[in-house]
């Protein structure tokens, strides 16, 4: 499920898609093989390469939001835009520390690898939006998984420009 949001004079504009599940034990980043975020990085910019858009810088202040989002909806059995507590992408990324002008998320729940992910990202037209804005200059990854939760994987990807 994607999410575009700018900051206007006006607030926040966006699309908002929510789901629900279950509960269970969280398994951090570090249980996906090897290093996935290079590896997702890897294959972000070669899908923005091919849409001749320029290449993302990965953000530790994104990388932050998007690795607590996911651990979140494991930890809660939730899985959409807006989280249990009610923030949604923007403001979760402002905790983090960024100063964004623009921000955007993309989430998946199930798929095993960065490979499966990608995939059903890439096929996906409103992901692959989210993917290839040009607007976008930065980017942070999260997975966490819960063997007692529905979708077991939780996956985010957090999109901005501004200030990392």
């Amino acid at each position: 499920m994607p999410r575009v949001i700018a900051r206007a004079r006006a607030g926040l504009i966006g699309l908002v898609v929510a789901g629900v599940a279950l509960a269970g034990t969280v398994t951090p980043a570090s249980a996906v093989s090897g290093d996935w975020r290079t590896r997702m990085l890897s294959r972000v910019n070669a899908v923005r390469a091919l849409a001749g858009v320029p290449a993302l810088t990965s953000c530790p202040a994104l990388t932050s939001s998007a690795q607590r989002y996911s651990a979140l909806m494991a930890r809660t059995d939730t899985f959409g835009h807006i989280g249990p507590d009610g923030r949604g992408p923007g403001e979760r990324i402002t905790s983090a520390g960024y100063r964004w002008t623009l921000a955007g998320e993309n989430l998946a729940g199930g798929q095993h690898t960065v490979y499966e992910v990608m995939q059903g990202w890439r096929g996906s037209a409103s992901h692959l939006a989210t993917m290839t804005n040009a607007a976008f200059t930065h980017v942070g990854f999260g997975y966490a998984s819960d063997p007692t939760s529905p979708y077991i994987r939780y996956w985010v990807q957090d999109y901005a420009s501004g200030r990392c």
